[in-house]
């Protein structure tokens, strides 16, 4: 019996990440709701374990905390600025001239210094499409 798509509560409880080449890394989750302490709970996710960003599948606010299955558990990172749904933050340093990479693969270069917990895009990252140069 059918009976219809997962509420998005169920799809936020369990993240499996199989056939992707490599182990499967199940995430457990609340709900994503409030913390107590006005920040949320956000779903992130990395598909590589060389990836040094994470997209989010919500949007993001200031502080709130991101949540992520790597290849050793769960880890979290919190963004210095608010992040669009759909879209990156980075989870380590990228320096200028760096490859950016997400699925395994490099999508672009850093066209300035990124830090941990900034937003990745257009605005600081050079792609073979369109280049970017970093905003002051």
């Amino acid at each position: 019996m059918y009976d219809g798509p997962p509420s998005p509560l169920e799809s936020r409880n369990a993240l499996g990440f199989d056939g992707l080449g490599g182990p499967s890394y199940k995430l457990k989750l609340f709900d994503a709701n409030h913390k107590g302490n006005g920040m949320s709970e956000r779903i992130g996710i990395r598909i590589d374990a060389t990836d040094n960003v994470v997209t989010v599948v919500e949007e993001v606010a200031e502080g709130d905390e991101i949540c992520f299955a790597a290849e050793d558990g769960p880890r979290r990172i919190t963004p210095v600025e608010p992040i669009p749904s759909g879209h990156t933050v980075a989870l380590a340093d990228v320096e200028p001239g760096e490859k950016i990479l997400k699925y395994g693969q490099a999508i672009g270069t850093a066209s300035c210094r990124i830090a941990p917990g900034e937003h990745v895009h257009v605005h600081n990252v050079r792609s073979a499409v369109q280049g970017a140069e970093c905003e002051s």
